[in-house]
C-alpha cells in the first residue's frame, strides 16, 4: 500500500474530486491540448515554471509558483501521486490564467474537445506565420487589421525563455489576436440604429494595467521588505483590476461614438456594466483606500532599502488610483447616464 504524506497530498485529492463535477465550457485555453496546459506540462517535466508563468498575470506569480513546488514535491512520491499532482497544477494554472482574463474556469476539457474552426485556423495562422488559414473567416475589409495583429504576435514570439515580461507580451498579443476573431464572429451587423462598437477596455488603459502588473512583479523579485510589501499589494490589486476591466473600462469604448452624437446599435451591454459600476462604486472606492495604503507601504519599504526605482513606481501607482477615482469611474458612470437618457428619449 502506498503511503502519502497527508499535509502535502490532501489539497490535491480535494481539488481532483471537485474537478470531476465541474461544468462544461468551450474556452480554447481550457482544453488539455491547449497552449496553457502544454506550457504547464513542459514546466512540470523540466522543473522550470518560467514557461507556465508567462500565461498568468504578474500578481499571480506567487500562487502559481507555490502550486508548482507542491506539485513537484508530490509527483515524486508515486505514479498515482504524479498523475493527481500534475492534474491539480494544470487546473490551477488554467484557472489563474482565466481569472486574469476575467473569465470563469469550469474544469479542464479532455483531448479531442471540439475547438471552433475559426480559432483552430487562428492557431494555424500563428504556427505558419501567414493569414491564409483564416481567409474563409476574415472578410477582405478586415484583413489589414488581422495582418497587423498577426505580425505583432510573430514579432513577440521569439522571446528569451527566461524573459517572463517578454513572454507575457507575446501571450497578450496572442490572446488579443484570438479575441479579435471571437469579437468579429459575435459582433452584430450594422443596422440603421448605428454601427456596432466592440465593447472592450480601451487599449491604452488595458496596456497600462498590464505594465503596472509587470512593474509590480519586478518589485516582488526585489526581495526583502520591498517584496513582502509588493506581494501584499498584489493580493489587493489583482482582483480589483479584474473587476475594473469587467465593468468600469469597457463602457469607455463608446466614448468616440457618444462624443460625435452617433447612435449605438446595442447599448444594453454597456448600460448593464455602467449600472453594475454604479452599484459597486462605494465598495470599489473603499478598496482604493486599502490599495493606496498598500501602495504607500510599498514606497516606504523601497525607500528603507534604497530602491528608488520602486519608490518612484509606488508614487505612480497612487496617481493611477487617483486618476481612476477622478476620471475613469466618473466617465464610465457618465456613459451609463447618457445611455439611460437616450433610452428614455431625453
Amino acid at each position: 500500500m502506498i503511503s502519502l504524506r497527508p499535509s502535502l497530498f490532501a489539497p490535491f485529492v480535494a481539488a481532483f474530486a471537485l474537478a470531476a463535477f465541474a461544468g462544461t465550457a468551450s474556452a480554447h485555453c481550457d482544453t488539455v491540448e491547449g497552449p496553457v496546459v502544454q506550457a504547464g506540462e513542459e514546466a512540470l517535466e523540466s522543473g522550470d515554471p518560467t514557461g507556465a508563468l508567462v500565461w498568468v498575470q504578474p500578481a499571480a506569480d506567487g500562487e502559481v509558483r507555490a502550486a508548482f513546488e507542491k506539485a513537484r514535491a508530490v509527483r515524486a512520491l508515486s505514479p498515482e501521486a504524479r498523475e493527481v499532482a500534475d492534474r491539480w497544477f494544470l487546473e490551477t494554472l488554467v484557472r489563474v490564467h482565466r481569472a486574469g482574463e476575467g473569465e470563469p474556469f469550469t474544469g479542464l476539457k479532455p483531448a479531442g474537445t471540439p475547438v471552433e474552426p475559426a480559432i483552430a485556423a487562428a492557431d494555424e495562422a500563428v504556427r505558419t506565420g501567414t493569414l491564409a488559414p483564416l481567409s474563409p473567416f476574415v472578410p477582405a475589409p478586415q484583413r489589414p487589421a488581422f495582418e497587423a495583429a498577426l505580425k505583432d504576435v510573430l514579432a513577440k514570439r521569439s522571446y528569451r525563455r527566461d524573459d517572463i515580461p517578454a513572454g507575457r507580451a507575446y501571450v497578450r498579443a496572442y490572446v488579443e489576436f484570438l479575441h479579435r476573431l471571437e469579437h468579429m464572429e459575435k459582433a452584430p451587423a450594422p443596422t440603421a440604429a448605428g454601427a456596432p462598437v466592440e465593447l472592450k477596455s480601451p487599449a491604452a488603459l488595458a496596456a497600462e494595467h498590464e505594465e503596472l502588473h509587470e512593474r509590480l512583479a519586478e518589485a516582488i523579485d526585489a526581495g526583502g521588505q520591498t517584496a513582502e510589501a509588493a506581494r501584499a499589494l498584489a493580493r489587493l490589486l489583482h482582483p480589483h483590476f479584474v473587476r475594473e476591466e469587467q465593468i468600469a473600462m469597457p463602457p469607455l469604448a463608446l466614448l468616440p461614438a457618444l462624443a460625435e452624437g452617433r447612435p449605438i446599435a446595442d447599448p444594453k451591454p454597456a448600460l448593464e456594466m455602467a449600472l453594475a459600476l454604479r452599484a459597486e462604486i462605494g465598495r470599489m472606492l473603499e478598496e482604493h483606500v486599502a490599495i493606496k495604503a498598500a501602495m504607500r507601504a510599498l514606497g516606504a519599504a523601497a525607500e528603507r532599502e534604497g530602491n528608488q526605482k520602486i519608490a518612484r513606481f509606488s508614487v505612480r501607482l497612487v496617481r493611477h488610483a487617483e486618476t481612476e477615482e477622478q476620471v475613469l469611474y466618473p466617465t464610465s458612470l457618465l456613459v451609463g447616464r447618457i445611455l439611460e437618457a437616450r433610452a428614455a428619449g431625453r
